[in-house]
């Protein structure tokens, strides 16, 4: 096997692997590319965990408050608008009780017959779901409806609550905070809001705009909106959407933005938005309390794809960690990321086919959604956290939802699967000691426990500082691997056994057969 370093201070990008390695066959039957000496994983980068067909696309509008797709604790739900065909939709739900591994039991809350255009919403308020739709009918009629429930199977036969007619178009918005969950809408040029407090349904108008989105900052609700032109506004609720601040303005600019995305968390809030000039300009900003925001910079540059006309941009933010999603000319998703809170950004990398648009991120970063022609794609990113004897450092991994992934960073697809994960090390294949598994097991929902022993002869010293669980599996493990806390340090000169368990956590309850495994040293 050929020799790698990892170093551990390029484990920061979101989407990457990055590896240094001196053997070019490990490009063999790998999507890894090479770039500067550098191996970076990367047309897998987002693993695809789900499709569904025939979605409509006005069901994946970008918003801050990232697409149709909530969670609590380990269920997830996604709402989406399926189009059955000319005119005619169905409003569709579909549950995950693994986090977004696998989504299953779908639902069709609604049907919209003769529909020129659908949308729809998804919120979790005091423990319920809030499915929101807003429907453009044929015969010029709108409607704007919500469907409460405690679980998905409850919305196709809960109680419609209309809010609203007249709509101007379908894009909606909203917002759970916990004081009350609101929604926004456009009727002509006027942004409405529909409050729900948990008991009662209240209306209000709150300015007029052409385009807006929302930030939640703990509870306080901004909400940001442009007028036409270089502009871009705010108004502000401290009591749930109760009263509004007066407006103010936060960015000036001489030319057009639009498709202003805005997230909040770790104190800041970050913005991006696209500067309508040739070529489009994307535009990023911070701020510490939402109202006074840093100069606008620019970090990327793009041509529209005019074939769709999308300019769709969705900002994720995970600490330090800011993500930046959009659509390129030639109909590919782009991603931005920088490490460390907006001060610097990688170049754009893109991903997808040739007809791939409205990329929009969830808020956590956990979850990419984006279309190619009408398919759903819902894409996983997991995280893995490491202790290191220098410092704690967030790893940023793909998910490893299909078991081709899973062979990245394996020699070839055939037969067993081995995987490598690294633990805070600086070899792959080091010299020196290994502790051979005992007793392998077939890990369930609470993992398998493995225990490690070395012994060391009279004078003969080790000093460790870090170790690698090598697995091979079977080809039908469908899995991801998490580790905790694996790093050990001492040095000895004695006749010892050291014995220790790691767990294998077989995440959001996937089976995985370990056939055999070993672990190697690392020297000190």
């Amino acid at each position: 096997m050929p020799s790698s370093d990892i170093r551990e201070e390029e484990w920061v990008l979101k989407t990457h692997y990055v590896i240094t390695a001196e053997d070019d066959s490990l490009l063999d039957n790998n999507q890894l590319l090479k770039d500067e000496g550098r191996f970076v994983f990367e047309n897998s980068s987002f693993s695809t965990s789900f499709e569904i067909e025939d979605v409509w696309t006005s069901s994946l509008s970008p918003t801050s408050a990232g697409p149709p797709l909530v969670e609590s604790g380990r269920e997830a739900y996604l709402a989406y608008v399926k189009r059955m065909d000319w005119f005619n939709y169905s409003f569709r739900i579909v549950h995950s009780s693994d986090r977004g591994w696998t989504f299953d039991d779908e639902y069709v809350v609604d049907n919209a017959p003769s529909s020129e255009d659908s949308s729809v919403d998804i919120k979790i308020f005091r423990g319920e779901l809030f499915y929101i739709t807003s429907t453009v009918h044929l015969s010029g009629a709108s409607e704007l409806k919500v469907r409460r429930g405690r679980s998905a199977s409850e919305l196709p036969s809960a109680v419609v609550t209309v809010l609203s007619e007249n709509l101007n178009g379908t894009r909606i918005e909203s917002v759970a905070s916990s004081g009350a969950l609101m929604i926004f809408w456009k009727e002509g040029s006027t942004l409405r809001m529909g409050r729900f407090d948990g008991n009662t349904w209240t209306f209000s108008n709150i300015t007029s705009a052409v385009a807006f989105t929302t930030s939640l900052a703990s509870d306080e609700v901004f909400l940001y909106y442009t007028t036409g032109g270089g502009q871009i506004n705010v108004v502000r609720s401290q009591d749930f959407g109760a009263s509004w601040s007066t407006p103010q303005t936060v960015i000036s600019l001489p030319r057009e933005v639009n498709m202003v995305s805005v997230v909040w968390g770790s104190g800041r809030f970050h913005m991006v938005f696209n500067y309508r000039r040739a070529p489009l300009q994307i535009l990023y900003s911070r701020s510490r309390d939402g109202v006074l925001w840093e100069n606008p910079r620019v970090i990327a540059t793009y041509s529209m794809n005019y074939e769709d006309g999308s300019d769709d941009l969705s900002i994720a933010l995970y600490k330090e960690n800011v993500t930046v999603a959009y659509e390129n000319s030639s109909g590919r998703i782009c991603l931005l990321n920088s490490t460390d809170s907006g001060n610097s950004w990688g170049a754009p990398w893109s991903f997808g086919d040739t007809h791939a648009h409205s990329p929009t991120l969830h808020p956590s970063g956990r979850y990419l959604l984006y279309l190619e022609g009408r398919r759903l794609n819902i894409c996983l990113l997991n995280r893995y956290q490491y202790t290191s004897t220098l410092r704690t450092k967030e790893l940023y991994i793909p998910a490893l939802k299909k078991i081709e992934d899973v062979a990245l960073l394996s020699r070839d697809f055939s037969g067993n699967i081995t995987f490598r994960l690294l633990s805070g090390g600086v070899q792959v294949y080091p010299q020196g000691e290994e502790w051979e598994v005992l007793s392998p097991q077939i890990g369930t929902l609470e993992g398998a426990e493995y225990t490690f022993i070395h012994h060391l002869d009279m004078n003969e010293s080790l000093s460790l500082r870090g170790v690698i669980l090598e697995m091979n599996l079977t080809r039908d493990s469908v899995w991801t691997p998490h580790i905790d806390s694996i790093i050990i340090n001492y040095s000895t000169a004695f006749p010892f056994t050291e014995e220790f368990d790691d767990s294998l956590l077989i995440a959001e309850g996937r089976n995985i057969s370990v056939i055999s495994g070993r672990v190697h040293l690392l020297p000190g």
